[in-house]
């Protein structure tokens, strides 16, 4: 046998496809096959088939598991309250927002810090106390050993930027009320902080001709609040630190209280 016929023989025993039937002649004269030609092509087919059929990963199917008497899980008030937030056209503002103000921090905060509104810089960020303001901020909790990420809550009265920064009017403010007040009801802080004397009078309904008193503790709904500067303030006008520091000192002072 010619030596490449050997080594055709050898390389299809080592892929199975061995022995290769092959028709005989008789010298001078046809002969009518009783057994019908099996190709290579044939064998390689029919090994597929064996091969599939053997497979352990025939067909993935995929099984959904149906409790028919399952009912959906109601919603997270905090989660459900947030969608109304997010989605919220109640007031002229929405038609200029990028973003939606909910807040910055977890529902579990023991401070609840409350702005006006969202600050130019905010909507820049997409977020709360951005950039410089936000570091400083962290800094002051950290030196009274508080973190933002778990221990304050921040948001804002009206949760919408407006690009004019046009002073607010009362239907911006009350259509956001809502919403401020859900979240303190939520979350039942142990402390609310009213950045500026504006919050301070909206919370409080303090009018206009009554002094908005600094250091001292009023009582929002049985929740102690005070005021105090945004940090924002604080970082334009570096002389009032010095009350901030103390007005933060007062804040764990009663926060401590039995």
């Amino acid at each position: 046998m010619p030596e490449h016929s050997n080594r055709r023989q050898a390389i299809l025993e080592e892929m199975g496809l061995h022995p290769i039937w092959c028709l005989r002649h008789a010298a001078g004269r046809s002969v009518t096959p009783s057994v019908a030609l099996v190709t290579v092509d044939q064998q390689l087919a029919d090994l597929e088939a064996k091969v599939i059929q053997k497979s352990p990963v025939q067909k993935i199917v995929t099984v959904e598991v149906l409790t028919p008497s399952a009912e959906p899980a109601p919603d997270n008030p905090w989660q459900a309250l947030r969608r109304n937030v997010v989605s919220c056209q109640a007031c002229h503002l929405h038609t200029a927002r990028q973003y939606v103000h909910w807040g910055l921090g977890e529902s579990s905060a023991q401070w609840l810090c409350i702005a006006e509104r969202p600050a130019p810089e905010d909507e820049q960020y997409g977020e709360l106390l951005a950039g410089p303001v936000r570091r400083f901020f962290e800094q002051m909790l950290s030196s009274i050993h508080m973190q933002l990420s778990t221990d304050v809550f921040v948001t804002a009265m009206v949760k919408c930027h407006d690009p004019q920064q046009s002073p607010l009017t009362e239907s911006s403010i009350d259509c956001c009320a809502g919403y401020y007040v859900q979240q303190i009801a939520i979350i039942q802080p142990k402390l609310i902080i009213a950045w500026g004397e504006s919050v301070a009078r909206q919370l409080l309904s303090i009018p206009l001709g009554e002094p908005v008193l600094r250091s001292h503790a009023y009582q929002y709904q049985n929740t102690l609040l005070l005021v105090m500067d945004h940090p924002a303030q604080l970082l334009m006008d570096p002389k009032r630190k010095a009350q901030a520091w103390q007005e933060l000192c007062f804040a764990v002072s009663q926060t401590l209280r039995p």
